[in-house]
């Protein structure tokens, strides 16, 4: 079985394996082997799509961190 979930698209002449999964909106562009979750666009293994998405729901602390501690040290471009 495969399962894609709503909003999945598919490029032509793609091999998908069995057991695979793609979450909501992936973008398949490349060959699936079996027992693979998918997610993003283009897609990627869902792990680490979900681990992608955590960090880029940090990047504002992240950068105003990075900022003080750029004007700690006397870099940057302030």
């Amino acid at each position: 079985y495969v399962t894609l979930a709503g909003q999945v698209g598919v490029a032509d002449h793609i091999k998908i394996g069995n057991k695979v999964r793609c979450m909501a909106q992936a973008g398949i562009r490349t060959d699936i082997p079996d027992n693979t979750d998918s997610a993003g666009n283009p897609n990627i293994e869902a792990g680490k799509y979900r681990r992608m998405i955590s960090v880029m729901l940090r990047l504002p602390e992240i950068l105003a961190r990075l900022r003080k501690l750029e004007d700690k040290v006397g870099v940057g471009d302030n």
